[in-house]
């Protein structure tokens, strides 16, 4: 087989790992089926091989590693260009920010960072909290019980317009972070 042949398309994967909307991909991987599959998980011991014959020109494909940390330990960092961390308004989140971006700058890799579920009556909060160790806040996404509600029925998750403007600012951070030579 040639490298061409060898080579992958989001619509080569099962429906089960990916989603896509025009040439936006989620991909998530590291999945587990068992307890205790840790790091030797069938599908981390793929996932390097995976990401590497992976190949769509012209696309942003988003990996979701689940857990997250982990695949920086398995070196699925090697394949992204940039660590975009989706954080919760809470402490524990705050912490995870800060090791991630420990990691990012050990592995020379730019980091975005985007807040989840943040109710406005705490948005400066957080965002100071985050500023305090040194971590910028490149978007918030409010809390939303439409969202929340549709989630729940197993319905995929509706773009709504008033979300657009924060999906284009993320989109936006990453593509300068591209542009910019930041990798």
């Amino acid at each position: 087989m040639t490298a061409e042949e060898a080579k992958l398309h989001v619509d080569d994967l099962p429906l089960s790992c990916v989603s896509r909307r025009d040439n936006l991909a989620f991909l998530a991987i590291g999945k587990i089926d068992k307890p205790d599959e840790g790091c030797a998980c069938p599908m981390g011991a793929l996932e390097k091989g995976f990401l590497e014959r992976l190949h769509v020109p012209g696309w942003w494909v988003l990996v979701d590693c689940e857990a997250g940390v982990e695949h920086i330990g398995r070196g699925v960092w090697h394949h992204a260009d940039i660590f975009l961390v989706v954080l919760e308004p809470s402490h524990e989140s705050m912490e995870m920010a800060k090791f991630m971006n420990e990691l990012a700058i050990e592995v020379g890799r730019p980091m975005l960072t985007v807040v989840n579920m943040v109710d406005e009556d705490i948005a400066e909060n957080v965002k100071a909290s985050m500023k305090s160790i040194d971590i910028d806040v490149n978007a918030f996404f409010p809390r939303d019980k439409r969202i929340a509600a549709v989630n729940l029925s197993g319905e995929p998750v509706p773009l709504l317009p008033e979300f657009m403007p924060l999906l284009r600012s993320c989109l936006d951070a990453i593509s300068d972070k591209v542009k910019g030579g930041a990798l």
